[in-house]
């Protein structure tokens, strides 16, 4: 709720107070991070065409993990502490300039998967991911997430 009144009245008011609402609500970094994410799927598509070595099935998990992670974060009774980790997670992930890029080799996707299943970890939501996307259920078996010691 915008606590300040800047001195806006009528329609005006309500256009800016809703505004106002939409960051704290992280609603338009939200919008942004998912438009990022759709971009960054397409590219992964592309990019395991042109690259047979790429980690197809960790891509994918990573989407969708990610997909999952943006709901939790709109939702009411996400703890407001856990919505940046959250956001920062999939940002980090769509980061094409990141520690490891995720299309030069064929590790790309590994040091996203451990910022992935350590924030997952830190705020246990891995249950709560599986309950929803059963799909991501392999994510936590992979290789690369158990070597960190996954959540």
């Amino acid at each position: 709720m915008a606590d300040i009144d800047v001195g806006l009245t009528g329609q005006l008011k309500e256009y800016f107070v809703d505004e106002v609402e939409k960051v704290l609500s992280h609603e338009l970094l939200i919008k942004s991070l998912e438009q990022g994410l759709n971009e960054w799927e397409s590219a992964t598509t592309r990019a395991f065409i042109a690259n047979e070595l790429l980690d197809a099935k960790l891509g994918q998990a990573l989407f969708s993990i990610c997909k999952e992670m943006l709901k939790i974060a709109r939702e009411t009774d996400t703890p407001r502490p856990h919505i940046p980790y959250l956001l920062a997670t999939v940002s980090y992930v769509i980061n094409q300039y990141d520690d490891s890029p995720d299309f030069d080799s064929i590790i790309g996707f590994e040091d996203d998967a451990e910022v992935v299943a350590r924030v997952i970890g830190t705020l246990k939501l891995k249950e709560k991911i599986i309950e929803r996307n059963q799909n991501v259920r392999e994510f936590f078996d992979h290789t690369a997430v158990k070597a960190i010691g996954g959540p």
